[in-house]
């Protein structure tokens, strides 16, 4: 995955995804591990499972859609 198509994926997110659940996110990280494409998600520990699942599923549905095949990560940070 190029870092475009990366920034095309997390753009999405921030643009759609509701600014509370935003607000708990800190960062977004791209990793290749074992020729899996990774995005890591670190979020604030005040965040909850629901709030994690819209995140999933959003960038999940959008990188399909892109037809890029995608991890989703989740570290505390």
């Amino acid at each position: 995955m190029s870092k475009e198509q990366y920034n095309k994926i997390i753009n999405n997110a921030k643009d759609t995804l509701d600014k509370n659940i935003l607000d708990k996110i800190t960062e977004f990280k791209y990793n290749e591990v074992d020729g899996y494409y990774v995005i890591q998600v670190y979020v604030k520990s005040n965040i909850k499972a629901k709030e994690m699942g819209e995140i999933l599923t959003n960038i999940e549905d959008y990188a399909k859609e892109c037809g890029y095949n995608i991890l989703v990560d989740f570290l505390r940070g």
